[in-house]
Formats: structure tokens, C-alpha cells, sequence
């Protein structure tokens, strides 16, 4: 098995990117991000903590705990 390089791979999850919307009629840009590998990563990772700590807060706080079983 090839053996990654640790630099080309944070070079590579650095790398920049542009993502476009456009108006199909018109073919104006509507709006523009420049994003990484990494930051999507890391926005992605953050929404999913926070949506199963509110999941749990929500049944640990809440009345909703008696209603489901175990």
C-alpha cells in the first residue's frame, strides 16, 4: 500500500476552490464563495455537533425522554 505524503495532503485539503451561482437566464452571478476541503470539513463537522447536542439536550431536558422507550 503507497504510503500518503502528510504535506501533499494538507496541501491538497488547502487548496482553494470557487463555487458560483448563476442565474440561468441571465448568466450573472448571483453570489460567489472561495472555499477549501478544510473549511467544509470543518463546517460540516460543527454542524453535526451541534445538531446531536441539541438532539440530546432536547430529550434529556425536555418531557420528551418519557415517551421514548428504554
Amino acid at each position: 500500500m503507497a504510503k500518503l505524503d502528510t504535506n501533499s495532503t494538507l496541501k491538497r485539503l488547502r487548496n482553494r476552490y470557487r463555487l458560483v451561482v448563476m442565474n440561468e437566464d441571465t448568466y450573472e452571478e448571483v453570489v460567489k464563495f472561495r472555499l477549501s476541503r478544510l473549511s467544509v470539513y470543518i463546517v460540516m463537522s460543527s454542524i453535526f455537533v451541534v445538531l446531536t447536542v441539541l438532539t440530546v439536550a432536547l430529550i434529556v431536558f425536555t418531557p420528551i425522554k418519557y415517551y421514548l422507550p428504554g
